[in-house]
Order: C-alpha cells, then structure tokens, then sequence
C-alpha cells in the first residue's frame, strides 16, 4: 500500500509520534476556524428564536416600606396611600395568610422586598415580627374595593406563581418551571394566569377556583402546562381576578384556529 504524498514522497498518514502531514495539517486549519465560526452562528440563531422571557424586577437589597391598607382576599395585598396594589407574599415558597389575617382590613405599614413585573407589583414581606404592623399616621383604612360583575372570558396560556412570574425567577413559566409553580401555589403563593392570547401576558389575573383563594389536586398539577380556561374575568382596584372551576380548565391542544404564534 502506497502511503507517500505526491508533494514529497512522504507519508500521508497520521501517526500521532510523528509531525503532523501537510494535508491533515491544511485540512484542519481550515475545518477548525469553520467550525467554531458555525458554533457560533447556531447558538446565536438558537438564542435569537426563544422568547423573551420578560422585564421584571426584584430587590434583594435593602428593605423598603409601603403604608396602606391589608386586605387577605382574594390573596393578601396592601393597597398603598397611591392607590397601588401589591401583592404580600413570604419569603422562599410561602404564602403569608397566618401572618396577615389579625390585620385584614386595617391600615398598615409593610416591610419587605419589591417584586415588579409589567403592572403587578409584589411585597416579598420580612421575617421580623414587625414586617407587618398597624400604622400610627392617623391615617384612615381604604374601604376594600368591590369585585365588579365582570364578563365570560376564554383564555389561552398558563397557571403561574405569582412571585417567581412577577420577578424572583427569569423565566418563571414554561415546563423548566413548572415543579417550582408547583410548590409555590401549593405553599400559599398567588396564582396567577399567563395569558397567551389575546394579551401576551399583560393581563396577569389572579385566579380563583369556586370562589376560594387555592389550587389543589389536578388543577394544581396542570400549573405550568398550556391550558384553555374559561371563567368571569372580574377587577379588584384594577386588579384583575379571573373566577373559574375546575371543569372549566383543561390541557390545551394547539388546532388549526388556537397557534402560540
């Protein structure tokens, strides 16, 4: 078997204690460069084509407060002196209902960290006893606005927390999350619904099931999934809460007149 190279009369076959042939050696040096060039393209492709998973905020670093008025239904909230709802969640996967039922009603100052995504703004309340307490401004509480009659809706989208959504998590949808959803709803968190037509998450309701503030059974285990929901979209202060039962949310199966795109 002939191994020589026509250019020398050398071999031109690799042995790994000799150099490198001038074939192997052009080869490579136009492969490599190629390669890593073309790596760099998919991955820039691939990262241009997921979805913006959204701006939002969290602080973790110096304590804030907000003065304004508890209410813990349909979900513990505060609607401060500017009108704005906030959202009271715990810290790490826990709701704050046993910590804020004694002032339901009642005018107070809370401390904790912002969550902020789009419209929706979280209080992740402090651990100290005092993150939550009754205002001595002389202030009076805000009556608690009425859930208005609201109107049928269908929506596309998904069952989300609502502080990982709002801000502690980038993504918190989608499968990757949906164990952590998991938790957090089942820990006391706000569920939120993702709507992903028509609004593409802008609309962001609370969501409550026979009129009570919970997820459970396999209604909590479709959290993370695409779901089809059916229910009255009602406003709180502006804040959209959508009522449903459980037979009026299933798994969505994208057809020909329901596309993501």
């Amino acid at each position: 078997m002939n191994l020589s190279s026509p250019e020398n009369g050398k071999p031109d076959f690799y042995v790994g204690y000799l150099p490198t042939p001038p074939s192997h050696r052009r080869f490579l040096l136009l492969m490599i460069p190629a390669l890593c060039i073309a790596l760099v393209l998919v991955a820039m492709a691939l990262a241009g084509r997921q979805r913006d998973p959204g701006a939002t905020l969290v602080q973790s670093g110096e304590i804030e407060s907000w003065s304004g008025t508890v209410f813990v239904d349909p979900y513990p909230m505060i609607i401060t002196d500017d009108n704005t709802i906030h959202l009271v969640m715990g810290i790490g996967k826990f709701g704050v209902r046993d910590r804020v039922d004694e002032f339901d009603g009642v005018r107070c100052t809370v401390e904790g960290w912002r969550l902020m995504r789009s419209d929706r703004r979280g209080i992740q309340l402090a651990l100290e006893p005092d993150a939550i307490r009754r205002d001595q401004s002389g202030k009076d509480a805000v009556s608690k606005p009425d859930l208005g009659v609201g109107e049928p809706v269908r929506l596309i989208g998904e069952i989300v927390d609502g502080k990982c959504f709002i801000g502690a998590m980038k993504p918190g949808d989608g499968k990757a999350h949906k164990a952590c959803a998991i938790l957090c709803i089942d820990g006391g968190l706000p569920p939120l619904f993702a709507s992903i037509k028509p609004d593409d998450f802008e609309t962001l309701p609370l969501v409550r099931v026979n009129g009570k503030a919970e997820l459970t059974g396999g209604l909590l285990r479709l959290a993370g999934e695409p779901v089809v929901v059916e229910g009255i979209l009602r406003s709180v202060g502006g804040l959209a809460v959508l009522d449903t039962t459980p037979e009026q949310v299933r798994r969505w199966v994208p057809s020909d007149d329901e596309s993501r795109s």
